[in-house]
């Protein structure tokens, strides 16, 4: 069998049960966006742009390892989190209790 690239581990079951529970934990604290410190409408469905969207701090694309660590992850907006996409974190891109 061939080796799973790193991005088919977010369309594996370990992904959706680290997401579901990642996504619960954030909004039973009601948590924010990371990005840009707004609301997360964790009612929306998924296609909506201020729906819930777990954010890998460390690009999948550059840490593999860190792709099912709960620890990489941050509460983002469906369109904060496409919109970064992979580009290195910096000052402007984290809020101070995130970072």
């Amino acid at each position: 069998m061939p080796a799973r690239t790193d991005h088919a581990k977010l369309r594996g079951r370990s992904w959706r049960v680290l997401k579901d529970e990642f996504r619960k934990r954030c909004r039973e604290v009601n948590a924010r966006c990371w990005i840009c410190d707004q609301q997360i409408n964790y009612q929306a469905k998924f296609t909506d742009p201020a729906s819930f969207e777990a954010d890998h701090v460390k690009p999948v694309s550059t840490h593999p390892q860190l792709a099912l660590i709960m620890g990489n992850l941050r509460p983002s907006h469906q369109s904060c989190n496409r919109g970064r996409g992979a580009r290195p974190i910096d000052g402007a891109w984290t809020r101070a209790d995130w970072s």
